[in-house]
């Protein structure tokens, strides 16, 4: 909710490659290998910050165009006056119980070789990066994020479709950690390659 600062690390010739892996399930194998990463449970608390400031918004242009329906059209009052409260109601349920659902949602696994970023609620999605494909990793902060101390991890890729790939509510201490270890296993991916291409194809942890 906010203009958003950007911490990039570059990581120079990466490998090539034009796609990445994407599966509504990923393999579940890679569970054995580590530790999943969620987000901290403080972006919840950021999420409902976010939607509080979007009804409060909402709240005033219902003020406004409630009144402006009832006192210059023939629009039947009675409708006004249930139905702006109801909906701002049905947002209010909708802001308390979706962002605990999305916090669960969310999930990152790195094995130093493949990164698998899991997300969505009614649609879930698994997208799998190889180190290979990595061009460079941002930090970004929005106003609520530094206020929270949390940072957003944003994964680009040589990839020319969905290029980039982000995962919300890191702490920053481990947001820059963890961008560490993607740009430190890039470059000794690209380091074992001469001439930094690679012909390997994405593939889930085994």
């Amino acid at each position: 909710m906010g203009a958003a600062d950007a911490d990039t690390s570059s990581l120079g010739p990466g490998g090539k490659g034009d796609q990445e892996s994407a599966a509504p399930d990923a393999v579940e194998a890679a569970d054995s290998l580590g530790e999943w990463l969620r987000p901290d449970r403080r972006v919840i608390t950021l999420w409902r910050l976010q939607w509080v400031i979007l009804l409060g918004v909402l709240a005033a242009a219902a003020v406004v165009g409630g009144h402006l329906l009832i006192t210059r059209s023939d629009f039947p009052e009675l409708l006004v006056r249930l139905g702006f409260p109801l909906i701002l109601l049905l947002l209010s349920a909708a802001a308390a119980w979706l962002p605990s659902r999305q916090w669960a949602a969310w999930k990152l696994y790195f094995d130093g070789r493949v990164v698998e970023i899991r997300s969505g609620l009614l649609t879930r999605v698994s997208v799998l990066i190889p180190v290979s494909r990595l061009q460079h990793v941002d930090l970004t902060q929005g106003v609520l994020d530094r206020w929270l101390g949390l940072a957003s991890l944003i994964v680009h890729t040589a990839a020319t479709r969905h290029p980039s790939h982000r995962f919300p509510g890191l702490p920053v201490g481990a947001a820059q950690e963890l961008r560490d270890r993607l740009v430190s296993a890039a470059h000794l991916d690209a380091a074992a390659k001469p001439g930094g291409s690679s012909d390997e194809d994405a593939s889930a942890p085994q």
